[in-house]
């Protein structure tokens, strides 16, 4: 339905900028393959989130390389892909806390506690906090793009969506190191677009492309397929059934670990389901778990310079945040969220452990699902 309207709004001469989605992560940032799929229609612009310092930010989602998503059979997943990035969070580096902010300065939500900034809110003058909050998000960085695109009509009204996507293609700001399946053109340049608007002869977005004399080979082991049939009452460790242990060889420069998941009900949504990687001496490397949000049924691990020996993968699901009182168990009953449903009933009553802000917003989320499946006798 989304896709349906967004395409009635390209034809009605009217822009569609969705936010590129966010995935949480521990390590390098999400994976491949978790960008929202809303945005992925060829007429919407995909809006990734950027930090204060012109970088992208780690919870922003990634879609896939170009030379995947168009060697599938599935059309829809030839743009998959942030068309360009925009300012969706604060700063990158703690050095800079006398600069920027923590996150990104916006009006206080009263309803939605997810919105508000938690402990962020600090950095703000106290006569602030009734009225502003700190948040990030891709939903933060897209209406930057919106109102790039208000200034660029306002220029010339005559401009077509096609023509203003391919102008803030051509004119965003390239980021180093960064692929185009991760942040699509680059970091949105609002003067450019706007002065390319006035100036349709300037040059903008033809210097992106170097040759350059530098030439290496990638080589390694062949990756290792494994199938895991993920149980929510396995714990935790290298005998779990949800474990997997396999060899890193020495002079390895990166391990990517990617994992698909589904439901028990193979419907193809997300779930909150995390990969966790332990090497050899103990050190751990997570995905992270994304909040069930525009959620995607995969998640990565990126190592840069892993140490040789054995490790170990496992499917690790939402664990410490909320205890809940019932019949079989607490651990069972949390993972009932993520799995499916149970044959047994509980106890209608919850016991929560809430550590921080951060633990207590994710409580409210999980309780409120707990009296919708649970209470209801479904």
């Amino acid at each position: 339905m989304l896709r349906k309207v967004s395409a009635a709004f390209s034809t009605l001469v009217l822009l569609a900028v969705f936010a590129a989605a966010n995935v949480s992560a521990a390590t390098l940032g999400p994976g491949r393959d978790t960008h929202n799929p809303y945005a992925k229609a060829p007429w919407v612009i995909s809006v990734g989130a950027g930090t204060k310092e012109g970088g992208l930010a780690s919870f922003s989602s990634r879609g896939l390389p170009r030379e995947e998503r168009l060697a599938d059979s599935d059309p829809n997943n030839d743009n998959d892909a942030p068309t360009l990035v925009a300012p969706g969070t604060g700063r990158e580096f703690e050095s800079n806390a006398s600069k920027f902010s923590a996150a990104y300065v916006s009006t206080r939500s009263k309803t939605n506690i997810f919105a508000n900034g938690l402990t962020d809110d600090t950095e703000l003058s106290p006569a602030y906090l009734p009225y502003y909050t700190q948040i990030s998000g891709t939903s933060m960085a897209t209406p930057h793009v919106a109102g790039v695109v208000a200034l660029m009509l306002d220029a010339d009204p005559t401009l077509t969506p096609d023509e203003v996507k391919q102008i803030l293609v051509q004119t965003a700001s390239r980021m180093p190191a960064r692929e185009e399946w991760e942040v699509g053109a680059g970091y949105v340049n609002a003067y450019a677009a706007v002065d390319q608007v006035f100036n349709r002869s300037k040059r903008y977005g033809t210097n992106f492309s170097h040759a350059f004399n530098a030439r290496y080979t990638v080589g390694g082991p062949a990756p290792e397929q494994v199938h895991i049939d993920y149980s929510p009452a396995a714990l935790p460790g290298p005998d779990s059934q949800n474990a997997h242990s396999f060899n890193v060889e020495a002079g390895m420069s990166v391990l990517d670990v990617f994992a698909t998941f589904d439901t028990a009900l193979e419907d193809g949504e997300g779930n909150t389901i995390g990969l966790l990687l332990t090497d050899p001496h103990g050190v751990k490397y997570s995905s992270g778990i994304a909040l069930p949000i525009l959620d995607a049924p995969s998640r990565e691990v990126l190592v840069k310079n892993p140490v040789a020996g054995q490790w170990l993968v496992e499917g690790r699901g939402v664990r410490g945040y909320v205890q809940l009182a019932l019949d079989k168990g607490l651990l069972q009953a949390f993972f009932a969220f993520e799995q499916g449903q149970f044959d047994f009933q509980p106890v209608l009553k919850a016991r929560v452990k809430a550590n921080d802000a951060t633990t207590r917003a994710f409580t409210a989320y999980a309780l409120d699902n707990f009296r919708r499946r649970f209470a209801a006798g479904n």
